[in-house]
C-alpha cells in the first residue's frame, strides 16, 4: 500500500510541471534540421531562405532567416548555430503525423498529457527533450478552442513573464547603449529589403 502511495505521488510530482519530457529526437527536428546545426546543413536541407533578419533576445543576437513559408530559423550570432526554429508552413506535418489543426487529445495522445502555458501572449503545450533537457517543443494552441496553431523547437531557456530568453547571465550584463548590438525591437522587425545601398 505504501508503494502505490510513493508512486502515485511521484507520478502527480511529474505531471505537474508545464514541461514534459518526450525522449524521440525527431520531435525536436524540423526537415532534417535540429539544433545546434549550422548556417550550411540549414541550406543543404531546407534550401536559401529569402532574406533574414536580427533580433535581440535578452543579450544575445540571433540572425532569424525566412522562408517562403514563413518558417524562421534563428542562429546564434556568435556561435552561429540554430537555436530557435519557428515552423510556419501550414502544411507542415511533424514525425508522429501532428499537424496544424490538430486537437488538444491527438496532441496529449502522441506526447502526453501538458499544461497550458502562457508565453508572450500565447498559449502553448511545452514538452521537453529528455535526452537533452533546454531543448524544448512548443505547441502553439488556439486561445479559444485549444487546437494546434504553430509549432516552435527551441533551445533559448523559457521566461513565463517575457517570451523567450536565451541564458538567466544574459541579463546580469552591463548594458552599453553605444552598442548597435544592445537595441531591443520587442515583437518588432525592420524590413530592410527596400533600403538602397550605395555600392
Amino acid at each position: 500500500m505504501l508503494k502505490k502511495i510513493i508512486l502515485l505521488l511521484c507520478l502527480l510530482l511529474m505531471l505537474s510541471g508545464t514541461a514534459l519530457a518526450v525522449t524521440d529526437d525527431a520531435s525536436f527536428s524540423y526537415k532534417g534540421i535540429k539544433l545546434g546545426d549550422d548556417y550550411q546543413a540549414m541550406t543543404e536541407k531546407i534550401g536559401n531562405p529569402r532574406f533574414d533578419l536580427s533580433k535581440l533576445v535578452a543579450g544575445t543576437m540571433v540572425t532569424y532567416y525566412v522562408y517562403k513559408d514563413d518558417t524562421k530559423i534563428g542562429l546564434d550570432t556568435i556561435q552561429n548555430r540554430v537555436v530557435d526554429m519557428q515552423i510556419g508552413n501550414k502544411n507542415y506535418v511533424d514525425a508522429h503525423g501532428i499537424q496544424i489543426g490538430a486537437t488538444p487529445y491527438k496532441m496529449q495522445s502522441i506526447y502526453g498529457k501538458s499544461i497550458k502555458t502562457m508565453l508572450g501572449g500565447k498559449i502553448f503545450y511545452i514538452y521537453m527533450n529528455g535526452k537533452n533537457k533546454q531543448e524544448k517543443l512548443l505547441l502553439q494552441l488556439d486561445p479559444d478552442q485549444g487546437y494546434l496553431t504553430g509549432f516552435r523547437i527551441t533551445n533559448l531557456i523559457i521566461d513565463e513573464n517575457s517570451d523567450i530568453k536565451k541564458s538567466d547571465a544574459d541579463l546580469d550584463q552591463p548594458v552599453n547603449p553605444d552598442d548597435v548590438n544592445t537595441i531591443y525591437m520587442g515583437s518588432k522587425d525592420i524590413d530592410t529589403s527596400r533600403v538602397k545601398t550605395s555600392q
